[in-house]
């Protein structure tokens, strides 16, 4: 359990959005989160060449209360008092609930082959608190900001240590296959884009901007210790 306190943040006007014409920074203070959780691992050989491993992280990260902004001038002039929305808002960017499974083989002497399972959920988008300001005489926006898709990947590695030696030399010859299974998930999103969004911004798929994960892809080589 973390609690982030006295956190700040700034965001620079470019010329023109100011009042004064010249560049104005928004300093945001009390932009505080509270991130708990609890992660699990396991391990069990079940026989000499079978084994299984496993691991689980179950988070909850939010902002803890509304923030509140300053906006002053190059010369730090105080030009106006501002409240953002934060409170119970998720923290985003990055899957709040995940595990993963392995399993492992050893059929011959210096061969490893090993399948790995990834899930994960809770993936809010990425959002900035400097967008969740109160406009005076409107509601102000509490919705949660958009949450991607819950998606898995496999993952297979493969290690063979060579029984032939070279000057001493010990060799291993390897591959790794990487979204074995060619998974399309979206790994990183934002929140109402600026750029993609379409409609009204309502914190939906359809105002997001979204980043898929890579397509399968592999490589392979030979690793010599001396």
């Amino acid at each position: 359990m973390t609690d982030w306190k006295d956190r700040n943040l700034t965001k620079a006007l470019t010329p023109g959005q100011g009042s004064s014409g010249d560049t104005e920074i928004i300093y945001l203070t009390g932009v505080d989160q509270n991130h708990s959780g609890l992660e699990i691992e396991a391990s069990m050989q079940v026989i000499n060449m079978l084994r299984f491993d496993a691991a689980a992280s179950f988070g909850t990260w939010k902002f803890v209360d509304d923030a509140n902004g300053t906006l002053k001038d190059e010369a730090n002039n105080t030009l106006g008092e501002f409240s953002y929305a934060l409170k119970d808002l998720s923290v985003g960017d990055m899957p709040q609930t995940s595990f993963a499974l392995g399993t492992t083989l050893n059929p011959i002497d210096g061969l490893s082959i090993q399948a790995l399972v990834n899930y994960y959920d809770d993936n809010y988008s990425d959002w900035s608190p400097d967008s969740r300001e109160i406009e005076e005489g409107d509601d102000p926006d509490r919705g949660q900001v958009w949450m991607a898709p819950s998606y898995s990947k496999v993952d297979l590695h493969i290690n063979y240590a060579l029984p032939i030696s070279i000057a001493g030399t010990q060799m291993t010859a390897f591959a790794h296959i990487f979204n074995a299974l060619d998974a399309v998930y979206v790994q990183d999103a934002v929140d109402n884009s600026n750029y993609n969004s379409w409609g009204t911004k309502e914190h939906k798929a359809w105002n997001a901007e979204v980043f898929l994960g890579a397509q399968r892809y592999f490589n392979a080589g030979l690793k010599v210790n001396f």
